[in-house]
């Protein structure tokens, strides 16, 4: 990223999805350090439950995740911060849902995006999908509540704003 903005002229520049792992305080010190680049990171959490987030071979955990939004909020207090949410991942109980509901309420993003869970094995899922069908829908439609009510508040707190430039 410091090459792009030493060797270019590019305006504006914006990372659209970024790992919670490649959020490191170089990469923020470089967020602050300039005008053009764009205070938006834009993480995939996918679930706030371990379990989960295993069973998904992600290599973070929730804590992770967390610590992240944390360090992007002392350096960057006014950063836009967004996540990917899966509803519905196979095997995911009520009470892993929640856990993924509790991260999202208590943290200080600023909106998520609710997915409902799809994969390639789309045979192999169908009729799990079908038995689920109205668990996940319930699930996606509390987590987008989330995110409406953290974009809400975020526009609240920043008048005039576009969320994500």
């Amino acid at each position: 990223m410091w090459r792009i903005l030493d060797e270019t002229g590019v305006e504006r520049l914006r990372i659209s999805s970024i790992e919670p792992m490649d959020v490191t305080e170089e990469l923020i010190a470089l967020f602050a350090s300039s005008e053009r680049m764009a205070q938006h990171f834009h993480m995939p959490l996918q679930s706030g439950c371990d379990r989960v987030l295993g069973a998904m071979h992600r290599w973070y955990r929730a804590e992770h995740y967390a610590r992240r939004v944390e360090l992007i909020r002392e350096r960057l207090p006014d950063a836009g911060i967004g996540a990917d949410v899966i509803a519905g991942f196979p095997g995911e109980t009520q009470a892993e849902h929640a856990e993924t509901v509790a991260l999202l309420s208590g943290s200080r993003s600023a909106t998520y995006t609710s997915f409902r869970i799809r994969s390639g094995r789309e045979r192999e899922l169908q009729s799990l999908r079908a038995r689920c069908a109205a668990v996940v829908k319930v699930r996606a439609r509390e987590l987008r509540a989330v995110g409406e009510g953290k974009l809400k508040a975020f526009r609240r707190r920043k008048p005039g704003v576009f969320y994500g430039c």
